[in-house]
């Protein structure tokens, strides 16, 4: 009797994992053809429920972190990086090497400013996901990031040679970031450096000392006038490079019509002229908005980005052309994501006069508080529209409206 129990109970349980296991597998056909479709929540859910069912199959565990990293990289795309590092953190608990994931919560907790986190993430030297393509790139941004320029440019030629690098990263990308950072590293290479209250300075030569302790304490007054405005502050440090302007054209990339550059570091030429003090603190405090903007809220649109980075350093709408109605027919929002890359002067000037004009009209109606409400809705991962009418009562189309009928 005991041993007719005992088979009973074993056909059973036999039973039972057969059914368990073909309903993981209904389950998991469910959720290839969800995740084909782009439904990408319903793929996650049917996975999930899949891996539930039978925690042994290893198709349904691979399926499930695939998916998760996909739906990761569309929350970045939003600007929804903590729902990301939600879903790549669950991928890591499925495959904890997977270098996909690695990757993708190394970029996510960098361009948030946690570096020390993301430098925690970093997987062990000897493994096969540290000399994946995708992990090597990370990581070379990561170091540029912390100053450590001879590893972001050891880490980048690594990626490049790395197997598969042509089907998993941006070579060509990677090939322009790799030369701008030999370029840095050769031009930097003999830098000094004042350091203090999480920033450094770093600048050419004993001659340039009492500029670089002036920028120094200007960074210090600044970031926290900014952090007033906006209500927070990043936690990561930040890098302001000194460069003799051919330098600084040559290293940063950046047009000749700039003044200043925020890339990750903040770079400024030194260029002997009047009231140079004034203008080096002008320029750093527009470059240092940009970087509370992109560490803390990488929602905000360029044209915020610039209106707000004008007006903290104190250049009024007076200080340029007066705007009119057909100047502004082109909406602000409409305007290009990259300012950067435009070479005509007059459609540049124009962008920046509007953006000026339009910020400070959106202050002066609405007040500083305003814009405060704002960035913490972008903290808190809603979109930009949402938060543009949380605070201001309007959709940016109606007020932009409102906006042009108080011109001529």
């Amino acid at each position: 009797m005991r041993y007719a129990h005992w088979l009973l109970c074993v056909l059973l349980s036999g039973g039972l994992v057969a059914q368990a296991e073909e309903r993981a597998f209904e389950l998991n056909q469910e959720g290839v053809t969800a995740a084909a479709a782009g439904k990408l929540d319903k793929a996650v859910e049917l996975f999930e429920q899949a891996w539930l069912s039978d925690s042994k199959a290893e198709t349904i565990r691979t399926n499930l972190c695939v998916v998760l990293v996909r739906r990761a990289r569309e929350h970045v795309a939003a600007g929804r990086s903590i729902a990301a590092e939600t879903d790549v953190r669950r991928a890591l608990q499925l495959e904890a090497q997977d270098p996909n994931a690695i990757a993708l919560l190394l970029d996510i907790l960098r361009r948030r400013g946690e570096l020390a986190q993301a430098r925690c993430v970093l997987p062990d030297v000897k493994s096969a996901a540290a000399g994946d393509a995708r992990v090597l790139s990370s990581r070379a941004l990561l170091a540029y990031d912390e100053d450590l320029l001879d590893e972001a440019v050891s880490a980048a030629q690594a990626a490049l040679t790395a197997p598969e690098a042509a089907t998993l990263i941006d070579i060509a990308g990677l090939k322009v970031l790799l030369s701008r950072w030999q370029t840095e590293a050769e031009t930097e290479g003999g830098f000094l450096r004042e350091v203090g209250a999480g920033f450094t300075v770093k600048y050419p030569g004993l001659e340039e000392r009492e500029r670089a302790r002036e920028v120094l304490d200007a960074a210090q007054r600044a970031a926290s006038s900014i952090e007033v405005s906006l209500g927070a502050r990043p936690q990561r440090g930040l890098v302001i490079v000194l460069l003799a302007r051919k330098s600084y054209l040559l290293s940063a990339g950046a047009p000749e019509w700039s003044g200043g550059r925020f890339d990750g570091r903040v770079r400024i030429p030194l260029e002997r002229r009047e009231r140079e003090e004034d203008q080096l603190r002008r320029t750093l405090t527009h470059e240092m908005v940009h970087w509370f903007l992109r560490t803390l809220a990488p929602a905000c649109p360029t044209w915020l980005h610039e209106g707000l980075a004008q007006h903290h350093e104190g250049r009024a709408t007076s200080d340029t052309k007066v705007l009119t109605k057909e100047e502004t027919r082109k909406p602000l929002r409409e305007s290009p994501e990259d300012w950067s890359a435009l070479s005509n002067r007059d459609e540049v000037s124009l962008l920046y006069r509007h953006a000026l004009a339009y910020t400070e009209w959106l202050i002066e109606r609405h007040g500083a508080a305003a814009l405060r409400t704002v960035f913490q809705s972008l903290r808190e991962q809603l979109p930009f529209e949402t938060a543009f009418a949380r605070a201001f009562g309007f959709s940016q189309e109606e007020a932009e409206r409102i906006f042009r009928s108080t011109l001529r």
